[in-house]
């Protein structure tokens, strides 16, 4: 008897945290793709500008530094374009997977809801019956 009360219990607490770990699932996988890709943008920045110092280091004339200080800014642009639109993905990603995680749980409650209410009616009908 014990062991059916404690099942039952278990299995209701399942059900309820069941949407609370998955969505928790989901923050952590993203949180480690929104870490990846910034540690990715300091390694790449961090390249790009000490390649520019160092071919920097070696100009001797003005028209030359200014070649490559345009070269860099052309550089520079593209990347932080291409990065902008790598973390509008990763949460456009993440937010259309907590939508569908709310749109599952809450298709789930509602058909809890309504079995509860059928079972209720059902239930009411058969006391109002035994009663007359």
């Amino acid at each position: 008897m014990y062991n059916e009360i404690f099942g039952s219990v278990n299995k209701q607490i399942e059900e309820v945290t069941a949407p609370v770990r998955a969505a928790q699932e989901a923050f952590v996988e993203h949180l480690a793709s929104l870490t990846e890709f910034h540690v990715d943008a300091v390694r790449g920045y961090s390249e790009l500008g000490l390649n520019h110092l160092r071919a920097v280091q070696g100009i001797d004339n003005p028209q030359t530094l200014i070649t490559t200080q345009n070269e860099l800014l052309k550089t520079l642009g593209e990347r932080v374009s291409q990065d902008l639109g790598t973390l509008s993905k990763l949460q456009q990603d993440y937010v259309q997977q907590v939508q569908g995680l709310a749109a599952e749980t809450a298709k789930t409650v509602e058909a809890k809801a309504e079995k509860t209410v059928r079972k209720t009616a059902s239930t009411s009908r058969g006391g109002a019956k035994k009663t007359a």
